[in-house]
């Protein structure tokens, strides 16, 4: 990926946003589609609801880890301490805001969501040489410490990793169902495997070098942290018009659809503005990076409990995580519960279309 493009795996969403714009053209139908999209009115409004809720103080929460570290929360959906409980890991350059996207939905299916910044994001402090596993047992940790007997995972895109850590860490009497949204599995036999050109190209170069991950990150904080949410709109407005994203992207109608309205825009930027906010800079941030990366996740998905209910959610048209991962997860786990799902979805318009769907399911299996 270009340099210039480098800040849209840093602002959460705007990596979603980044795939739109410079990913190889697609040969569907959908995609050639000349027709203006139309608004998806539910998902605009509960982006509003979600932007509302980062309002409140229970978005805000961090707890002391035993070793010293900060680990950052945010509650979302049902307020009720007694209603089922699903944790979400976020995707690469996002944080624990990004649950927020699940709210609306979550509230009206009386579900709390707890959504978690892996370390070096958002609230959460920087781990140094960690792992996948060590990302588990820090949500083991928030578990036990907020008393929540039962729960089900969701791990969206760049979270998959660290999801399957959990699967395989995390106790049987407590984990009861386990959702693979649009989630990358280890990353060189999973993603990379079938990556298009251009995010091929660009994860090989951005992993070359700590050095570069690390100026490219620098790079996005500093053209962005000062830059108010109006200029941002403007800015990523004119972006999506012009002649040369069209050329080389042909964007997906469905993503079209859904910044017709400027509250995908303005989530993108809460989301980019919560990891400016950061003083240690940006080392976590491309330490998360060189741990969702790492192929050796430390055990084998192989491993992980046959009992364990796992959903595969994956979309047709989506560009940054294809949906041949969902296939090459589904033969690894062996497990008699690993259902496999695909929808005529891109990456973004699967996590925000397919949100009550996707939890209708993981509360089937939490309650069992």
């Amino acid at each position: 990926m270009a340099p210039a493009s480098v800040p849209y795996l840093v602002a959460g969403i705007c990596i979603l946003v980044a795939s739109i714009y410079l990913s190889t053209r697609s040969s569907s139908v959908e995609n050639a589609s000349k027709q203006t999209p139309v608004a998806n009115k539910e998902v605009i409004e509960s982006l509003h609801r979600a932007r509302a809720k980062n309002e409140d103080e229970s978005t805000r929460h961090t707890l002391d880890l035993p070793d010293g570290r900060k680990f950052g929360y945010a509650f979302y959906g049902s307020a009720l301490p007694n209603a089922p409980t699903i944790i979400f890991i976020h995707g690469s350059g996002d944080n624990r805001l990004s649950g927020g996207f699940f709210h609306a939905a979550a509230e009206d299916l009386d579900i709390r969501i707890i959504s978690v910044d892996r370390p070096g994001w958002g609230l959460s402090s920087t781990r140094l040489s960690g792992s996948v596993l060590d990302v588990a047992q820090d949500i083991k940790y928030l578990t036990s410490e907020l008393n929540i007997q039962h729960y089900g995972l969701i791990g969206a895109s760049g979270g998959g990793p660290f999801t399957l850590a959990c699967a395989h860490v995390l106790p049987k009497d407590q984990l009861k169902s386990v959702t693979m949204l649009i989630a990358a599995g280890p990353w060189q036999s999973t993603v990379m495997r079938h990556a298009k050109w251009f995010p091929w190209l660009f994860w090989t170069v951005i992993n070359s070098s700590a050095v570069l991950r690390r100026w490219g990150a620098r790079q996005a904080m500093t053209k962005y942290s000062n830059m108010s949410c109006e200029d941002y709109v403007t800015i990523n407005r004119k972006r999506m018009t012009s002649w040369w994203v069209h050329l080389l992207s042909r964007p997906h109608e469905k993503d079209l659809a859904i910044f017709t309205d400027d509250a995908a825009f303005e989530y993108s930027y809460d989301l980019l503005q919560e990891n400016c906010k950061r003083a240690d800079g940006v080392d976590g941030m491309v330490e998360d990076w060189r741990v969702m990366t790492t192929e050796d996740l430390g055990f084998k998905l192989e491993d992980i409990r046959r009992d364990l209910p796992i959903q595969l959610w994956y979309g047709k048209y989506d560009t940054s995580v294809s949906w041949h991962v969902g296939e090459d997860l589904k033969k690894r786990l062996r497990g008699d519960k690993v259902e496999l799902h695909v929808r005529e979805e891109t990456h973004l318009s699967m996590l925000l279309n397919c949100r009550t769907e996707v939890l209708t399911k993981a509360l089937e299996n939490v309650r069992g």
